[in-house]
């Protein structure tokens, strides 16, 4: 609202602002949190159906967690307790999915106290250098590993790996996005193997 002197002509302006930041956060919030309803309703439907347009449900659900974590490294890993074998089912690398790369893993790798107890963990890989299967992933450029286990009825029947090129990538969102998909992965496999 311009004022005028005496003569008409203009003294100063005042103007109104409105502080509009937390609205816009808020508003970032509600879309991610929707994006994320959306995709698990995705997966969930494609876990229903058996899949969906003719690909494995774990399919959608590792292209779900590719957007909503956009990590540098995505593996769904499966245990074969009657070979004492863990075999990589699917995975995405910088945006390319590879899917029954059958690399059959020996189990006594999985021995962590945290994967028996069924808790997701971050590693940094740098600490564990001198393990066989990690020192290509630090020859990658990669520095931190989410693992987050595959649950169904208290039994780990697998794993979600996540890699990542930057040291604090995984955020608490990040993690709790994981272990929605881990969970809902995990219930694939489980309708998958005991419906065939």
């Amino acid at each position: 609202f311009p004022s005028h002197d005496n003569k008409g002509y203009p003294t100063h302006l005042l103007v109104n602002a409105l502080e509009i930041t937390e609205l816009v956060e808020a508003q970032k919030i509600i879309h991610r949190s929707n994006e994320r309803l959306k995709g698990l309703q995705l997966v969930d439907r494609a876990i229903i159906q058996g899949g969906l347009n003719e690909e494995p449900a774990e399919l959608a659900a590792i292209r779900f967690l590719n957007q909503m974590v956009p990590c540098d490294e995505l593996a769904i890993v499966l245990f074969d307790e009657e070979e004492n074998k863990a075999r990589i089912a699917t995975r995405i690398v910088n945006n390319v999915e590879y899917s029954n790369d059958d690399i059959a893993i020996s189990m006594d790798l999985f021995e962590d106290s945290n994967l028996i107890l069924g808790k997701t963990f971050e590693l940094n890989l740098i600490d564990y250098q001198e393990n066989p299967l990690v020192t290509p992933l630090i020859g990658c450029g990669y520095k931190k590993a989410l693992i987050v286990p595959m649950l169904v009825h208290g039994n780990n029947i697998g794993l979600l790996l996540l890699f990542a090129k930057e040291d604090n990538f995984f955020n608490r969102e990040y993690v709790e996005i994981s272990e929605e998909v881990a969970n809902q992965i995990a219930l694939s496999f489980y309708h998958f193997y005991n419906t065939t």
